[in-house]
């Protein structure tokens, strides 16, 4: 399933990504939480998702270009309101895994010590271009 996602955007190009669709992407950035008591969540302020079991996938023409990507990532009250937010980066974790076709993100929503909502990154995946990779745990 996560192959096609990349195939198919490879085959469209990626609107606004390094070469504006007009050359096929090479590495995907996928983002994934799990938050069953949120009503939604939200990648950049822009890209909806559901509370758990959903994936925004973002296709770049090289590696490069998502490395210069950072943002957030929020999980949502039914009313709309922020009920934990968490910023991302591409790239520190999956350093060592070359040459990388694939990180995924994958942020879980939970409490402190103090009961108070937080939302961290619980698992980042990294796949090679041979299909081999490694999972980290932050």
């Amino acid at each position: 399933m996560r192959a096609t996602t990349l195939l198919l955007i490879g085959s469209i190009g990626c609107i606004g990504c390094g070469g504006g669709g007009s050359q096929p992407d090479t590495f995907e950035l996928d983002i994934a939480v799990d938050a069953p008591a949120a009503a939604s969540a939200l990648v950049d302020g822009t890209h909806a998702l559901p509370a758990t079991g959903g994936i925004f996938a973002q296709g770049f023409v090289t590696l490069a270009d998502a490395m210069k990507v950072s943002g957030t990532v929020a999980t949502l009250a039914a009313d709309g309101s922020v009920r934990a937010m968490a910023m991302y980066a591409v790239g520190s974790y999956c350093a060592a895994e070359t040459p990388l076709i694939r990180e995924t993100l994958s942020f879980v929503e939970g409490t402190d010590a103090n009961n108070d909502l937080q939302l961290t990154l619980d698992i980042v995946e990294c796949e090679k271009q041979d299909g081999t990779g490694t999972i980290i745990t932050p």
